[in-house]
Order: C-alpha cells, then structure tokens, then sequence
C-alpha cells in the first residue's frame, strides 16, 4: 500500500508553483491498483520562487515567506 500524505505539488500544478507535479501524478498508482490511502494535506499552500515570482492575482492573500530565495 501506498500512503501519500503531503500532496502539495498538486496544488502547484493547478496554480502554477515552482514544485509541481505533471497530469500523471497519480496514475502508476491507478493503473497498478495498489492500494492507497491518500491525504489531501499541503493542499492550502503554493511554492513560488522570490516574491517577485508570486502572480498578482495573489496580492491580497496572506503570504509566509520562509527565505528571500
């Protein structure tokens, strides 16, 4: 079994962060039929570079930064 807790590069693939996974994230899993318990935890965060890299459409959201990189 597989147990896949900290799915945060998902949520980068849809916004567009800087860790994100590709479309087939999950699919070895599915065409294997292994089974699975999956979390959706880190699903409330996005990974971006410097703050200059964050897109506007994000302005008015809470922002931690946790280095100037």
């Amino acid at each position: 079994a597989v147990l896949d807790i900290t799915t945060t590069e998902v949520a980068d693939h849809i916004v567009g962060g800087v860790m994100a996974c590709d479309s087939s994230r999950f699919d070895a899993i599915i065409e294997k039929k292994i089974p699975l318990v999956l979390s959706i935890g880190a699903l409330d965060m996005v990974n971006f570079g410097p703050k200059v890299t964050i897109p506007a459409c994000f302005d008015k959201r809470k922002i931690h930064m946790h280095n100037d990189q």
